[in-house]
């Protein structure tokens, strides 16, 4: 599990949430976020969209099954990139 901080100022918008999306789709294990102790699916951008992401959010991402070395590490670049 990795901790993340949302540093765009206008939060996760669709571009990031599509490429997160891609990415973690492409993985056969389940790929979670936390935020507030609500679990939403990281395979689904409707569920992305719908934790309202804002600039200074905390989450985390928990990535489980075969394969998930380093997949937390490049979904948490994902989510802090600055994408305006």
């Amino acid at each position: 599990m990795v901790h993340v901080t949302i540093k765009n100022r206008s939060g996760i918008h669709a571009r990031p949430a599509s490429i997160f999306v891609d990415l973690a789709s492409k993985f056969a294990g389940t790929v979670t976020l936390i935020k507030n102790e609500k679990r939403y699916n990281g395979k689904s951008i409707m569920s992305i969209m719908s934790m309202a992401l804002r600039e200074n959010d905390t989450l985390e991402i928990l990535v489980e099954g075969e394969g998930a070395e380093g997949l937390e590490e490049k979904l948490k670049a994902i989510l802090e990139a600055v994408h305006d």
